[in-house]
């Protein structure tokens, strides 16, 4: 069953406990009156909905991708800090410098939006606004006030750190083990062909001193020769298939090369960086494999092809899905299993006479 809430949602969603300060503050000590009181909790609620909008869409998805140095989505940000300072201004008449009490969720956005040097500049740029604001109300008796949102930047500024380097730790790891994986496979391909050469140098030698005194049997060795090739061929092939693992971004360009030298036009939406390192690996198998189907079979025109984090889509106009899964698909299919996504082939729109092919690799949300 698909699961509704992610681990995002529970990150961000478990700090709106302290939104109850707020609440507390207009239910004790607001003298704006009914109409305004109930305003500010209206206020209060479409805050903490557009606080964790935000997140999910936005600032735990990007976050392996800004660690990796891919450009943020400062548009989303800047939306939600309107919105979200939109919703600061309705409270102001019962909360007063209160109000700052909602300014950490503000700094939270951006500097999980931005990477880590201009998330500490925005953190100190929002507690300069947030005693900026409480100066305005309070003048230098701010006292009271100043150590609440202070404290809560502070503790922001700690998670952040220890969040990036979490992630770079998590990068680092990653890098490491594929490492590992391709010494173990070039060892493997070096003990393999040390040992199939031999053996067919042997065998080549043996045929050759026979051919003459005993034509039969060095037929005989020359068909032991040929499947002894065959096979040590597919072993190879098994093992240089694990080790050629594509990269996105070249793979990217090498089906718009490709599909454009077959005169399809090509669109693409999206960017590889924004997908998380850890998927492009799969993504680039399914961007491959996309592209050679629709170039062998779809006999298409055009071809769209989007990026997204948790998503990648290969569509055309062609003639649809005509036959079953050959072994290219049936592969790519038991690899996106393994990695815990789904793949789905199916027509781009079913009601045309052409209905083009559709395929999907998602990972559940």
């Amino acid at each position: 069953m698909k699961r509704i809430l992610r681990y995002e949602d529970l990150y961000a969603g478990v700090w709106l406990v302290f939104l109850l300060l707020p609440v507390l503050f207009v239910a004790l000590y607001s003298d704006a009156g009914v109409w305004w009181d109930v305003a500010a909790y209206l206020a209060i609620a479409a805050f903490s909905v557009i606080y964790i909008a935000v997140f999910r869409c936005m600032i735990a998805r990007d976050m392996p991708s800004i660690v990796a140095g891919a450009r943020p989505n400062l548009g989303l940000a800047s939306i939600g800090t309107v919105l979200l300072l939109g919703c600061v201004a309705l409270t102001l008449p019962s909360l007063g410098p209160n109000a700052t009490a909602m300014m950490p969720f503000l700094a939270a956005v951006w500097m999980w939006a931005l990477p880590m040097g201009l998330a500490m500049f925005a953190a100190v740029a929002w507690w300069c606004v947030s005693m900026g604001f409480i100066w305005l109300y309070l003048g230098t008796d701010m006292a009271s006030v100043w150590i609440g949102p202070t404290m809560a930047l502070l503790f922001i500024c700690f998670f952040r750190f220890f969040n990036e380097r979490a992630a770079r730790e998590e990068s680092l790891a990653t890098e490491l083990a594929t490492a590992r994986e391709r010494e173990e496979i070039a060892r493997d391909v070096h003990d393999l062909l040390g040992h199939s050469l031999t053996a067919v140098s042997l065998k080549a030698q043996v045929a050759r001193r026979l051919l003459r005194a005993d034509p039969d049997r060095a037929e005989a060795e020359l068909e032991e020769l040929l499947q002894l090739t065959q096979r040590s061929l597919e072993e190879v092939r098994g093992v240089v298939g694990r080790m050629s693992t594509p990269d996105l971004t070249s793979q990217l360009a090498a089906a718009r090369e490709v599909l454009e030298a077959a005169e399809i036009h090509v669109e693409v939406r999206g960017a590889s960086e924004r997908v998380p390192a850890s998927r492009r690996a799969l993504f680039a198998w399914a961007l491959r494999e996309g592209t050679t189907n629709v170039v062998r079979h779809a006999q298409a025109a055009n071809v769209m092809i989007a990026l997204e984090p948790d998503r990648l889509e290969v569509a055309d106009d062609g003639r649809g899905i005509c036959a079953e899964e050959g072994h290219g698909l049936t592969g790519l299919r038991r690899r996106i299993e393994d990695a815990g996504a789904t793949l789905r082939l199916r027509p781009a729109n079913a009601a045309l006479e052409r209905p083009g092919t559709q395929l999907i690799v998602e990972y559940e949300s």
